[in-house]
């Protein structure tokens, strides 16, 4: 830990390295570049989240079409299960 701790701290009168130049360098260089081309990556953006909206929406609808069709099934079901029952037990209290 104490080397970790020499390495992370930095000494007093002490100046950068050049490797931390290059890496600011390069970071401020990016963000130069990503503010140029935030306008285009902005439409892309939005083009990229109209898709996915549109996906999203059939795919939304897709699922309530088949839980309108499961509920349809159920009740049909439902009905046929009750129909057996009250004929059993007519025909059991009949005997």
């Amino acid at each position: 830990m104490g080397v970790l701790d020499r390495n992370c701290r930095p000494s007093v009168g002490a100046t950068s390295h050049p490797q931390h130049d290059i890496i600011r360098h390069s970071i401020s260089s990016f963000d130069t570049a990503m503010e140029a081309s935030s306008e285009e990556m902005t439409a892309m953006d939005a083009a990229s989240l109209r898709r996915q909206i549109i996906k999203l929406n059939r795919r939304l609808q897709h699922l309530e079409e088949e839980n309108k069709e499961r509920t349809k099934r159920e009740m049909v079901m439902y009905s046929v299960t009750v129909a057996f029952w009250l004929l059993n037990t007519w025909l059991w209290l009949r005997r």
